[in-house]
Formats: structure tokens, C-alpha cells, sequence
């Protein structure tokens, strides 16, 4: 009896189930020129991991960025007015998860405002606010996106921009997670989830969306900008295509 009884405890054991992935990112969200800035890693749970930082070079060429020996912190140089996106997707057997640390490193020489002129007349209402410029990144995706959406789209339909944001964002997350293998899976999965979320506006958005989305895709292939059979290029390049559909849909 008691060796059925150690039995019966080893199989329970056995049946224990891992914890949930969880992604951490520790680190500021503000910086100063000439601050060395730590984002660490090392509070997340996870068997796989991955960090994509962008920018990833300077307008001179250096590099903004360098990582630890063990994977679990990056240590980055600041220069005035950049912006840093910093985007760490881990997985284990319970699936993926996903974080994201917006950094800005702040200008102490802005432009000045012009100086004062004439008094302006009176005007109908407020002014509209600037189109803000998405942060570049590796393949500089998000803006043309969002300028490709708001060109393309009208208002009405753009309230899709949101769902199809997360079917990039979640086949970018499975490509992380070693669930999906090549690129013409992942298009296929990107295919189905977005014919699924247009439903009879799929004519539309095939002509005004991902027709030119997939040429512009063919295009960065072509000119040696992205490896399609590199996975890591995948994830960065659906997460930046996320990101713009995501500004268009706000």
C-alpha cells in the first residue's frame, strides 16, 4: 500500500503546471542627455525571451544600445529628444505574453517660438493639434502605415484599425513564441484573422491596405532591408505595422 501511495504522489507531481509567462520590463519612462539608462528583464517568467529595442542606431551610426552578457538588462545611451521603444515578448509552455517601456529623453535646446506679431483676428475655434510622428524603427513601418491608413481609409471604417492591430500584434507574438515558423505562415495566419475582422469589406481593404502593405513588405525584401527568413525580423516588422494601425485607429 504504501508504494501505490509514493506512486500516486509522483504522478500529481507530474501533472504540475508551469506558471504563466510574464513579461517585465523595469527601467525609467524619462531621461536626461548624458544619462546611462538600465531597463532590466530579469523579474519576468519565462523559458524564451526576447528584447527588440529601437531605434537601434543613432543618426551618426553608433549604436544606442548594448545588452548584458546574461540577456536580463540593457544599458542605453541618451541623447536630447530621442525616443526609445523597448519591447520584451517572452513564452513558455503556457503560452506568450508582451511588454512595452516607452522611453523620452528630453530636449533642453527646443526651438524657440517665434516671437510675437501682429495681434491675431479672431478664429472659429481651437486649433487642431499636429500630427505627431510615430518613433522610427528598423524598418520605419508604424508612420507609413498610419500615413497609408489615413490616406486610404475614411473615418468610418477605420474603427477596424484596432482589431486588425491585434491580429499583427498577436501573430507577431506566436512567431516569438516558435508557434508559427516562416513567413508565409505567418501571412497566412495574418490573411485568415483579417479576412475574418473586415468581414465584407475585404474587397476594400485588400485594395487600400494590405495589397500595398504586402508590396511595400516585397519591396523592403528585395532592397535587402528585411530577411524573410529571419523570425526576428518578423516580429519587429508586424509589431512596428501593429503600432501604426494602432495610432490610426485612436
Amino acid at each position: 500500500m504504501r508504494t501505490i501511495l509514493v506512486l500516486v504522489v509522483l504522478l500529481c507531481c507530474s501533472v504540475a503546471m508551469a506558471d504563466a509567462p510574464k513579461a517585465v520590463i523595469t527601467g525609467p519612462t524619462e531621461g536626461v542627455p548624458g544619462d546611462l539608462i538600465i531597463v532590466d528583464f530579469s523579474e519576468s517568467v519565462a523559458d524564451k525571451m526576447k528584447v527588440f529595442i529601437e531605434p537601434t542606431r543613432f543618426p551618426d551610426g553608433k549604436p544606442t544600445y548594448q545588452m548584458s552578457k546574461d540577456g536580463m538588462s540593457a544599458y542605453m545611451a541618451t541623447r536630447a529628444g530621442s525616443v526609445f521603444r523597448v519591447e520584451l515578448l517572452v513564452s513558455n509552455e503556457e503560452g506568450p505574453d508582451r511588454a512595452v517601456l516607452i522611453i523620452t529623453i528630453a530636449n533642453p535646446n527646443p526651438t524657440p517660438a517665434p516671437g510675437p506679431g501682429p495681434a491675431p483676428g479672431p478664429t472659429p475655434g481651437p486649433a487642431p493639434m499636429p500630427d505627431k510622428p510615430l518613433p522610427p524603427g528598423r524598418f520605419d513601418m508604424a508612420q507609413w502605415v498610419k500615413t497609408l491608413l489615413l490616406s486610404n481609409v475614411t473615418a468610418d471604417k477605420r474603427k477596424l484599425c484596432s482589431s486588425i492591430s491585434g491580429n499583427f500584434g498577436n501573430v507577431a507574438a506566436q512567431i516569438a513564441a516558435g508557434a508559427v515558423k516562416s513567413m508565409a505562415d505567418a501571412n497566412k495566419m495574418l490573411k485568415d484573422k483579417n479576412h475574418s475582422t473586415v468581414g465584407d469589406d475585404a474587397d476594400f481593404w485588400g485594395q487600400a491596405v494590405f495589397l500595398p502593405l504586402i508590396a511595400k513588405q516585397n519591396s523592403l525584401a528585395s532592397t535587402g532591408k528585411l530577411n524573410p527568413a529571419a523570425l526576428d525580423d518578423l516580429v519587429i516588422l508586424f509589431n512596428e505595422i501593429r503600432d501604426g494601425f494602432a495610432a490610426a485607429g485612436n
